[in-house]
């Protein structure tokens, strides 16, 4: 398939665009990480992808609306 057709069918089956649907992956699966593991932050952002630590905790601040160490102190605590 072409980009172009790709990224219609992405915006129109979730409404997002290829790099917002992208993001929330990721962002998923290193909240899951947080959650789930006592490995470094550091090394979650790499595990999902991201190279640049603050572009990272940039995303994450607007997926969950609070920092990666703040996430895994909440989840840790239920």
């Amino acid at each position: 398939y072409s980009k172009e057709y790709t990224s219609k069918w992405i915006k129109a089956k979730f409404n997002l665009t290829f790099s917002e649907l992208l993001h929330q992956k990721r962002c998923c699966c290193a909240a899951d990480y947080l959650k789930n593991t006592n490995i470094p932050v550091e090394e979650n952002i790499d595990r999902v992808g991201y190279h640049n630590g603050n572009y990272f905790r940039k995303v994450f601040l607007e997926q969950y609306g609070m920092l990666p160490m703040e996430y895994r102190k909440i989840q840790k605590k239920l």
